[in-house]
């Protein structure tokens, strides 16, 4: 499987991109995410790594609406880890469909430097 979902803290959810990822990876990526943060007892903090992922389908924004996590009154915030014009592109597409504002980082580390505060503050 190229995606991969972790934890790293109780409001911080991880997923991270490897290989070529199809449509289908991508549907069954975020259907998995929408459940892990449905059954959060916290607001989440998102972190999507798309470093080594390659390319990213088309259909990546139309999926993540689908998926509904985007909409989830449980999900805070949204990082994209690595920066690419199709990315942002595709992340400006979600943001219009859903409101949700998509921040894009270079590196992980930055992702958590930014997410920091908001996490000490819980």
């Amino acid at each position: 499987m190229p995606t991969n979902e972790s934890w790293l803290d109780e409001s911080t959810l991880l997923v991270k991109m490897t290989g070529p990822i199809d449509a289908d990876d991508l549907a069954f990526c975020f259907e998995r995410v929408s459940r892990e943060i449905a059954v959060s007892a916290t607001t989440v903090d998102l972190v999507v790594d798309i470093l080594d992922a390659g390319h990213i389908p088309v259909e990546a924004s139309r999926l993540a609406i689908r998926a509904g996590f985007l909409t989830d009154s449980k999900l805070r915030r949204v990082a994209v880890v690595g920066i690419s014009k199709w990315a942002q592109l595709l992340g400006a597409i979600a943001t219009r469909g859903t409101r949700k504002k998509i921040d894009f980082f270079y590196t992980v580390e930055e992702a958590f430097i930014d997410l920091q505060p908001e996490i000490a503050a819980r």
